[in-house]
């Protein structure tokens, strides 16, 4: 059996400093793993962190909100089960089941990793896990191996060489620069309103506090033209990762194709600044609102990734069900 090590907290000087280290040791890390992502998102929910030891040799971690409805914990794990060998992963599940009383809880684990080769394999061999009745997230996203990628615009679909086009005629001005949260909320707000999109406007307190805790690492690419700003989007650069956050885009950037030169520009600035993944972010084959997305995020022609999913841990079966509905219903947040 595994050891479990969960006193990962302010309280504990070098917390910080050891979990980030231990993630940078696990074939599938991601940003929603890091210590400044789990305290962004501890707002109504109470943050656990987990890690798993084999004897003194460090296997694997997870970062779980736990949210208490009367006598049940209801558990969402945004980053998945981060390892250094999906072959620990049947006995850090175990080790889970054994930390906390599954008759009286669920988590659900999220997994970034593709759906592919040994991945899949072994996260489908966990018997105890379960395959949800509700998925809260698409289960796809765009990336690019930054290492492997020549961000050529004959590359592009046709329709994004076509609005690159009109954007370099436009004479855009692009640059890289430090996060300021009223400026972006201004941007993404503008787009948001534009599109009549209300529920998705961010707030600037809000993003005070990501930018807070991640510092330099939360900076921006934006584009503009004649001083007015176009387009902006927020990127999570940790390590020799980065995440496309949030973007926005006023009319007229919409109107002069900023956002097409803001991506190319910002490929470019990324592989020059050393960063081998890019993430682009989720696009899903769901929903019909999201035509416009999809193809202006595959137009850039990174790999279409198809994560491994989510899937629920519980030992009660009424727990599943209940948690799966008020997923459909919406009744958690």
């Amino acid at each position: 059996m595994l050891n479990v090590k969960s006193n990962f907290d302010n309280s504990n000087p070098g917390s910080l400093e050891e979990w980030n280290n231990n993630l940078a040791k696990c074939i599938n890390a991601n940003i929603f793993s890091t210590w400044e992502w789990g305290e962004y998102k501890n707002v109504g929910w109470k943050l656990e962190r987990l890690a798993f030891y084999n004897g003194d040799h460090f296997v694997g971690m997870i970062q779980i909100l736990f949210k208490k409805m009367g006598p049940f914990k209801l558990g969402w794990s945004s980053s998945g089960i981060n390892l250094v060998n999906y072959s620990y992963l049947e006995e850090i599940v175990e080790a889970l089941s054994q930390h906390y009383d599954l008759k009286k809880a669920i988590i659900r684990i999220n997994f970034f990793d593709e759906a592919i080769g040994d991945n899949q394999f072994y996260i489908d061999a966990v018997s105890a896990f379960r395959s949800p009745v509700v998925s809260i997230n698409s289960g796809y996203t765009i990336r690019f191996d930054l290492n492997n990628y020549a961000n050529s615009p004959k590359t592009y679909s046709s329709n994004n060489r076509y609005y690159l086009g009109k954007a370099v005629k436009n004479n855009l001005h692009f640059e890289v620069a430090p996060f300021t949260p009223k400026e972006f909320c201004e941007i993404h707000n503008s787009m948001a309103s534009l599109k009549d999109l209300n529920h998705l406007e961010v707030r600037e307190d809000d993003l005070a506090k990501l930018h807070n805790l991640f510092s330099e690492q939360l900076f921006v690419a934006k584009v503009s033209h004649a001083e007015e700003m176009l387009a902006m989007c927020a990127v999570i650069r940790w390590r020799n990762k980065a995440y496309y956050f949030l973007a926005g885009a006023n009319e007229n950037g919409r109107k002069l194709s900023a956002s097409f030169l803001m991506v190319n520009k910002l490929i470019d600035y990324l592989k020059l600044a050393g960063v081998e993944e890019f993430d682009f972010g989720g696009i899903t084959p769901f929903k019909q609102s999201a035509i416009g997305v999809n193809r202006f995020k595959i137009g850039f022609n990174g790999r279409i990734i198809r994560y491994a999913g989510e899937r629920d841990l519980t030992a009660n079966k009424f727990l599943y069900w209940g948690f799966n509905l008020l997923l459909r219903f919406k009744k958690i947040g």
